[in-house]
């Protein structure tokens, strides 16, 4: 997460390639700084959602290790925030989609 002017950033990239797996300029000077917040925003309640599950879990006598093991398959993955995220609130179409199970 990069933020420098257009212009400078095909020249800092290879450096930040020594270091750095995945660079994306986010935009002007501090974008890159705002970016890690916000990912660090969405990462913290990602963590808070997985303790509030895991006390759901505990509190039904599930095992935790087994439940989390579950969980990461299933439509909790990052997967399915990358699919709702691009997919519908970047677009901001929320519509309702049709179940894969109705009839019609």
């Amino acid at each position: 997460m990069v933020g420098c002017k257009e212009n400078f950033f095909p020249r800092v990239k290879p450096l930040l390639e020594y270091f750095a797996s995945d660079v994306t300029r986010c935009g002007p000077p501090g974008a890159g700084q705002a970016m890690k917040l916000i990912n660090n925003m969405v990462l913290f309640q990602n963590v808070l959602a997985v303790a509030e599950a895991l006390a759901v879990i505990r509190k039904r006598g599930l095992d935790p290790a087994k439940a989390l093991d579950v969980l990461s398959k299933g439509s909790a993955t990052a997967s399915r925030w990358r699919h709702h995220g691009m997919k519908a609130m970047l677009p901001n179409q929320f519509r309702k989609q049709p179940s894969r199970w109705s009839t019609r």
